[in-house]
């Protein structure tokens, strides 16, 4: 289930076109202190986030293909430096990864099934209704069949999510199984894990050829919490691992580091426990480790601060 957080990162300029279609008026531009940044992914309160879903939840319940067709081409329609950044991924399993260091929240929990097949389980929380799942969901089946053609997908989730969702079948190509509460998909590809992302949408294609281009995009992207969090799985299994060993793997101050996490409402302790919990689950489902290993891989002296950590999850 998605954690209470201080903030998380929309496409705000999305919201406000939905909205003006529909005829409603947005209070949450009050907000925003860039207004050039309406179509990149802007880092808000959640308070905020929870305003806009809620708005959001009553255009899709009025038409939910609307939430499947406006999710599919978000990526095209919108098409910025981010999206980019997304589908110059080496691979699926990395496109999920910087998918979430954009939207600075755990959107899917990504277990490999085997060499050919991955399953998705999608988290939800109070704030993620079905209509809102349905969107939300239709932006990554968007992104995957723009890149990955040939990919066989199927979403198992509750009735109710499959009669309002139906229009995915024929759009996305992506079999709807009511058999599951919990909403995960299966993607299956032959070597999936090894297959590279090509994009069909010609002006992001255009960006992804631009090497130069690309490499300002990428360093524009993850030289700020995407470069944190990777220093930050690199050092996991050191408990020392502290800010100041941060910033001089980054070559900058912590003064300057603390601040650039600050504006998007983040702190260096907040990323080191999520990255830890995340890392602590994904090796206790595993079952591949016991549990005094586990707690060394994720930089722990103690077995208890495993239990605390995961009591918090």
């Amino acid at each position: 289930m998605i954690q209470s957080r201080p903030s998380a990162a929309v496409l705000l300029q999305f919201f406000v076109d939905l909205f003006q279609d529909a005829d409603i008026t947005p209070t949450f531009l009050e907000a925003v202190s860039d207004p050039s940044r309406l179509r990149e992914f802007t880092s808000i309160d959640a308070s905020r986030v929870e305003e806009i879903l809620h708005l959001a939840q009553q255009v899709y319940r009025e038409d939910p293909n609307r939430a499947i067709d406006k999710g599919l081409s978000l990526h095209t329609d919108y098409c910025n430096a981010q999206f980019a950044w997304l589908l110059s991924a080496r691979n699926i399993l990395d496109l999920m990864e910087r998918l979430e260091t954009i939207t600075q929240y755990k959107i899917f929990n990504v277990t490999p099934i085997d060499r050919d097949t991955l399953k998705i389980h999608l988290e939800v929380g109070p704030e993620l209704d079905n209509y809102n799942l349905l969107f939300g969901a239709s932006v990554l089946l968007g992104l995957l069949r723009d890149t990955s053609p040939l990919l066989e997908m199927d979403l198992h989730c509750s009735a109710d999510l499959v009669a309002i969702g139906t229009g995915l079948q024929d759009k996305a190509q992506c079999r709807l199984k009511a058999n599951s509460s919990a909403p995960y998909l299966i993607l299956h590809l032959k070597d999936l894990e090894q297959q590279s992302l090509l994009t069909r949408n010609d002006a992001l294609s255009a960006i992804l050829q631009n090497q130069a281009k690309l490499k300002r995009i990428d360093l524009e992207c993850s030289s700020h919490v995407a470069a944190v969090v990777t220093a930050i799985r690199n050092h996991m299994h050191d408990p020392d691992f502290s800010m100041a060993d941060l910033a001089a793997e980054m070559n900058t101050s912590q003064r300057s580091l603390q601040r650039r996490l600050q504006e998007q409402h983040l702190t260096f302790k907040q990323l080191v426990k999520r990255e830890r919990q995340r890392r602590a689950v994904d090796l206790i489902e595993s079952g591949r480790h016991d549990r005094s290993a586990i707690v060394e891989m994720v930089g722990y002296r103690e077995l208890s601060s495993l239990y605390r950590l995961m009591r918090n999850h």
